[in-house]
């Protein structure tokens, strides 16, 4: 489908060329902000994996040092 402007042709050009271009580097923004959150959402569930591991390692020692402790006071 042909479209039918009544501007001129060098106007439409550079009108459609800026349009494009302004299209492309908001799309390119979008996409490396998109890029950053991914990689800071991989960073924060590794890191919260580590916490888990960290809490659960230390959470079982501390049931192993109140044992102990129970056993020596009896």
């Amino acid at each position: 489908m042909l479209m039918h402007y009544k501007s001129p042709k060098n106007k439409l050009i550079n009108f459609f060329l800026s349009s494009r271009d302004k299209w492309k580097v908001k799309a390119q923004s979008a996409k490396q902000e998109n890029k950053l959150l991914k990689n800071r959402i991989k960073f924060l569930e590794e890191s919260k994996a580590k916490i888990k591991a960290k809490n659960a390692e230390l959470m079982e020692k501390l049931n192993i040092e109140q044992s102990s402790s129970e056993s020596l006071k009896k």
